[in-house]
């Protein structure tokens, strides 16, 4: 189980993914959400997240960026998802 300050840098570092304006800026944050996230379900999670926000951020509907909470909703989410489906 992840604790709430790994889960909260997660989510942090894919906003830092999402609005990285270099390359090496956006490996940092790869690299860095690599070692938070503990296992290959969370880290596959974590890029789900990352085209869920841009995705959100690409929608006329949407008038705002995507918010860390919404984020955070979304994660938590689909970590179960996958999570069941692979057990």
């Amino acid at each position: 189980m992840m604790k709430a300050g790994e889960l909260r840098r997660l989510i942090e570092l894919a906003f830092e993914y999402v609005s990285a304006e270099t390359e090496k800026q956006a490996d940092q944050a790869n690299n860095q959400a690599a070692v938070v996230a503990t296992d290959p379900i969370t880290l596959e999670v974590w890029r789900n997240l990352i085209d869920y926000i841009r995705e959100w951020n690409s929608r006329s509907e949407n008038k705002d960026t995507m918010s860390r909470a919404i984020a955070l909703q979304y994660f938590l989410a689909r970590l179960s998802q996958v999570q069941t489906a692979k057990n």
